[in-house]
């Protein structure tokens, strides 16, 4: 039976009681609304990803294997209302985004979230992505501004901006819930860096024997969006784990294994539930196989994305949902770079819907144990944290956020393809835990 036909029992109740200093225009029932709009490029687009590709043709796309979406999740309770975008793209920052649905649609905030797919399109304007072997700020070597000069990048952003008003009139009484398991695979996830005994790292990229590394995070989590019948109408799934199964080998434009794992989700669910997928921490975490191209790299891709989608279908089964209210905080931080005086701002957002439920964002790819630490010490059961999300405050990418011990051991990541102060990272998950806490209910 398709899972659209059956109504999941959802009679938990969650406390909604009125928080300090919290105006009563606050509060209110939860209401949430979806859209989804194709934003796959034309065949010749540009691929990032790869600096090596970019080499052939200017990384010009050949095909198209599977399309590209943005999603959008919209919440809202009371007057606080969040957009929560998710895009099949390697990264999108876009202020005209952020400013134009806040203006044109009265959305207090918007989390732009990549999958960060290696396989997807970039823009023909504002620079190359070359800095990602460099200690650099990625503004000082693109111009972020001038990708909407692209025209697939500004339709893009205009496609998006119409789908978060079209999510917002959507919007329907709604239930939440969230769970997690433990996600054991051979198709991922792998720590790609490899630190010897004398403190020596090496890079493995691919890990094909599957013998054990760490740190990595297998716990696969999921947030369930239903309607007040119960019938569910969203399901996102969370995970830790680079997109790169296909390599610089591969010029067919795809959503890499994040778009099999929603394909599978919809393909059950059926059209009245919207899939999407959220990045976690993914900075040094690599599929078991990875660099692929040609027939095979896109069977693992899609082995991979349909047996992690067939672990969320069977934790989003098992949730109960309730209404709950949301309350929402931006922070914006201050942070040094490791070789120049200039300091520079982080935007992050931090969501609080009901006692067990937070999520953060991060506009860029913290290691894995950013997210194991946030997880061992979060005030709420379900935290979720979003690597590669953009609120429109800020630098738009931070590149890679590595613990401070990586940085003192090196490797890609740690030591190079990185350039904000060491111990960033550590400060952003203290303010994330800071503000969980200070939105509790």
């Amino acid at each position: 039976m398709n899972l659209t036909r059956r109504h999941f029992l959802a009679t938990a109740s969650v406390a909604t009681t009125c928080p300090t200093l919290i105006s009563a225009a606050d509060i209110g029932r939860l209401e949430a609304g979806t859209a989804k709009v194709d934003i796959t490029p034309p065949v010749g687009q540009p691929m990032g990803g790869f600096l090596n590709r970019l080499k052939v043709n200017g990384g010009a796309c050949r095909d198209i294997h599977d399309p590209l979406f943005a999603r959008v999740l919209f919440l809202q309770s009371g007057a606080t209302s969040i957009a929560i975008v998710t895009v099949d793209l390697l990264f999108f920052a876009s202020r005209r985004v952020v400013a134009e649905a806040r203006s044109k649609w009265r959305v207090d905030h918007i989390i732009l979230s990549s999958s960060h797919t290696h396989a997807g399109p970039i823009a023909k304007t504002g620079g190359m992505p070359q800095w990602s072997n460099l200690n650099v700020n990625p503004q000082e070597t693109l111009d972020f501004e001038a990708f909407s000069r692209d025209p697939w990048y500004a339709d893009t952003e205009r496609k998006i901006v119409s789908a978060i008003g079209e999510a917002k009139l959507n919007r329907f009484p709604a239930r939440i819930g969230a769970g997690s398991a433990v996600f054991d695979s051979v198709y991922l996830p792998h720590n790609r860096r490899h630190v010897a005994p004398d403190g020596r790292v090496t890079m493995q990229w691919d890990n094909p024997k599957r013998l054990p590394t760490s740190p990595v995070d297998r716990t696969l989590r999921v947030l369930r969006v239903d309607d007040e019948s119960g019938r569910p109408r969203a399901m996102l799934a969370h995970f830790a784990c680079h997109p790169v199964t296909l390599g610089s080998g591969n010029f067919s434009i795809s959503a890499d294994f994040p778009g099999a794992v929603v394909a599978r989700l919809e393909s059950e669910l059926g059209n009245d539930c919207m899939g999407m997928f959220l990045q976690g921490a993914s900075g040094d975490i690599d599929p078991f196989e990875m660099g692929l191209h040609g027939k095979y790299g896109h069977q693992i891709v899609r082995c991979a994305g349909e047996s992690l989608g067939n672990k969320a279908l069977a934790i989003g089964k098992s949730l109960t949902t309730a209404s709950g209210t949301v309350r929402v905080k931006e922070s914006l931080l201050a942070f040094g770079q490791r070789h120049k005086p200039d300091k520079l701002d982080v935007g992050l957002t931090t969501i609080r819907i009901g006692p067990d439920i937070a999520i953060t964002s991060i506009p860029g790819e913290p290691f894995v144990q950013h997210q194991l630490n946030l997880a061992k010490a979060a005030p709420v059961k379900h935290p979720f944290l979003l690597g590669l999300a953009y609120n429109g405050s800020g630098i738009p990418f931070t590149i890679y956020l590595p613990t401070v011990q990586a940085a003192k051991e090196g490797g890609y990541g740690a030591s190079s393809g990185t350039f904000l102060e060491i111990g960033a990272g550590e400060r952003m998950i203290a303010e994330a835990l800071a503000s969980m806490k200070n939105l509790r209910l």
